[in-house]
Parts: C-alpha cells; structure tokens; sequence
C-alpha cells in the first residue's frame, strides 16, 4: 500500500526499516539524497539515548583498530573472549574480580 502512496507507515516502522538499510529517514522519504548520517562531522546529533553507547560507537566508527577486534570477538568462543578480557584487564592494571 504505501508503495503506491495509499498510505504511510508508522514512525517506528519508517525507522525500522531505516535501520535495516543503514540510511536515514529522509532518505527514505525521498526528501534527501544522502543515504546515511555522517557521524564523523561535528554534530550535536545522537542515533543512541544512552551517551555511553554513543560515545562506544563513535570510538568504533572512528577507530578501525577498534572495528577490528570487535569484528574478531564474532569468531571466537566464550572461553576465549574470557582469556581476551582477563589479558586487557592486567594491560590495563585493573584487579581480576
């Protein structure tokens, strides 16, 4: 139906459907031509509520290390995730729990 512009979808279906492709609202809306935010401008912009998760996910859009290891973690097993953090934990000096 909406493709034929009898009716439109809800928010949350528009943004549904936004984050499935990776591109913004008004591009669906066919209101701009630029597929996806750049978050690597200055912005006040926020996709996430929570500012930690913000501030995570610009560390790793920013960081392609950063996207590398976290790519890496999909491969690995549970155990070995463990030994990954038990090794960050003493580079970074803090005390196992």
């Amino acid at each position: 139906m909406w493709e034929r512009g009898l009716r439109t979808p809800e928010l949350e279906t528009f943004e549904a459907i936004a984050d499935y492709f990776n591109v913004n609202m008004d591009y669906l809306k066919g209101k701009s031509e630029t597929k996806v935010l750049d978050l690597g401008k200055d912005t006040d912009f926020s996709y996430y509520c929570d500012k930690a998760v913000d501030d995570y996910a610009n560390r790793l859009f920013k960081n392609p290390d950063l996207r590398i290891l976290l790519d890496a973690t999909d491969k690995l097993d549970k155990e070995d995730i463990d030994l990954l953090v038990q090794f960050a934990k003493k580079m970074k000096g803090t005390k196992e729990e």
